[in-house]
């Protein structure tokens, strides 16, 4: 089994960023060295796990890695190009999930934030 993760950005002192290196890890402990590739638009922050940067769906949908993958999980929370490539995917070839993010219940946000 091979899983890509997918996130917008990997950045230093991002929640999404955490969470996606975090997931990507978790399962490459859980399935094997190998198993976890994670995707992304702009890398700056160390990753555990194979990391590549593409820049659009297109190049994600094409990049050899990406193809060979079984599950692919997102992490969505900002807009981000790479997100599209989940209207594309082969369902009957691939498994989806995807993780949304930054949704701040109304009871927790301030006055100004609504």
């Amino acid at each position: 089994m091979r899983i890509a993760v997918v996130s917008g950005i990997v950045v230093d002192r991002d929640a999404i960023s955490a969470a996606a290196c975090t997931q990507a890890a978790t399962l490459e402990s859980i399935f094997g060295q190998g198993t976890v590739d994670l995707f992304t638009s702009h890398l700056a922050r160390h990753t555990s796990v194979p990391t590549h940067v593409v820049t659009d769906p297109w190049a994600l949908l094409q990049h050899p890695r990406f193809r060979e993958c079984d599950i692919i999980i997102f992490h969505w929370g900002i807009v981000t190009p790479l997100v599209d490539a989940v209207w594309l995917i082969d369902l009957d070839r691939h498994d989806v999930v995807v993780h949304v993010h930054s949704d701040t219940p109304r009871e927790l946000a301030s006055p100004e934030q609504l």
